[in-house]
């Protein structure tokens, strides 16, 4: 394993090496190539300048020898004018002035003329710069792609690079199985035993929480011990018939019973408390309808509530309703000697066997009653 980390590691440092000088070839490649470009970039501009200027040349030497024309016109018809009227010696100086104006105009023409073919030589010089700077830059470019090449350089780096991230990967993992394979070789040492006196040393605690809960354990494993013999030789005698109510009540009560009776106690009472917690509330729920509808709701038998009125007259007036699913509204009245009264059977006929509303008849019978008691 160590031979194999020693050769990737290796492998790993030829492939850095490797990238990196590619890496400085593209780069100087790269800065030689921007050079070139900035030269001719900037010998295209000077190129420009000279063209743009020896344009301006011409036009000024076309308009020079316009004029140049124009004063020779101009002589010959002085020359015309001085043969037919003779000679003065006026037109003697004018045409003096002229022949020297003319002469400075070609002296002019041709220093313009020589400034322009030095502009054209300088020009073809720039030319034949740019154009060897171009040559130069084309050869750069061919020895750039054909020595490595832009895109196999980079693609070669790359292929580089995720082999470097590779070998990287591969060492760390390898770093890590070495790491676990070690802690492994730790627990087996310490799970046979093996101590290095040199180095470690083993202490007993006096006072050992093991030590104390083993004794425990082993204390109490004798009493449970001594307490199943008793439990047998009390079962035996029990069976021979020589089981006295002492020997019953010499042995201890199993822990199990007296948990259970505990819970059952709390249960009894819970249950207890429950049913008067019931109660007091159905009281309460009873008493509040009583006060706001004014009937006393009670339960009696096979699904039957008889509803006494506050307003009634006699204590024994009531009316008795079963549930059923006979009726559409599941409600059915009873017949008793207070609904067999004149005033309830009118009551009836209008609110239940038309309107079909008990509601509304219990709210009748209400204001019926409440109507007697406060006339009376």
């Amino acid at each position: 394993m160590r031979q194999r980390e020693s050769v990737l590691v290796q492998e790993n440092g030829d492939f850095t090496a490797r990238a990196r000088s590619l890496e400085r070839s593209c780069h100087e490649a790269e800065v030689a190539r921007m050079q070139v470009d900035r030269r001719l970039q900037d010998e295209q501009a000077q190129r420009q300048h000279f063209e743009q200027l020896s344009r301006q040349l011409q036009k000024r030497t076309l308009l020079l020898k316009k004029e140049r024309d124009g004063m020779r016109d101009i002589l010959e018809s002085y020359d015309a004018d001085f043969t037919l009227a003779g000679c003065s010696p006026q037109l003697i100086r004018r045409t003096n002035e002229a022949e020297a104006s003319a002469q400075r105009l070609r002296v002019h023409v041709q220093e313009i003329e020589g400034q322009l073919s030095e502009a054209w030589e300088e020009s073809n010089r720039f030319r034949q710069k740019v154009y060897s700077l171009e040559t130069e830059l084309a050869e750069v470019k061919n020895q750039w792609v054909t020595s490595e090449g832009d895109k196999f350089c980079k693609e070669e780096g790359e292929k580089l690079r995720k082999k470097v991230e590779e070998l990287e990967m591969e060492r760390q993992k390898l770093e890590e199985e070495k790491q676990v394979l070690k802690e492994q070789v730790e627990d087996l040492k310490l799970l046979q035993g093996a101590c290095n006196s040199n180095k470690e040393r083993i202490f007993h605690l006096l006072e050992n929480p093991a030590s104390a809960a083993l004794q425990q354990n082993r204390v109490r494993a004798t009493e449970l011990q001594t307490e199943c013999d008793n439990l047998r030789e009390c079962i035996r005698a029990f069976e021979a018939g020589n089981c006295t109510s002492g020997t019953l009540s010499d042995l201890p009560p199993p822990r199990e019973v007296s948990e259970l009776q505990k819970q059952l106690d709390s249960m009894l009472l819970r249950n207890q408390r429950l049913k008067e917690v019931c109660q007091k509330k159905i009281q309460e729920f009873r008493t509040i309808c009583y006060i706001l509808f004014g009937y006393m709701v009670d339960v009696q038998l096979d699904g039957q509530y008889k509803l006494s009125s506050m307003y009634a007259e006699q204590k024994a007036d009531s009316l008795v309703f079963k549930q059923t699913t006979a009726q559409e509204s599941g409600v059915q009245l009873l017949e008793t000697e207070f609904s067999k009264s004149e005033a309830v059977l009118q009551l009836i006929e209008l609110h239940l066997h038309h309107q079909k509303s008990f509601p509304a008849f219990l709210s009748a019978l209400t204001l019926d009653l409440f109507s007697r008691q406060t006339c009376m």
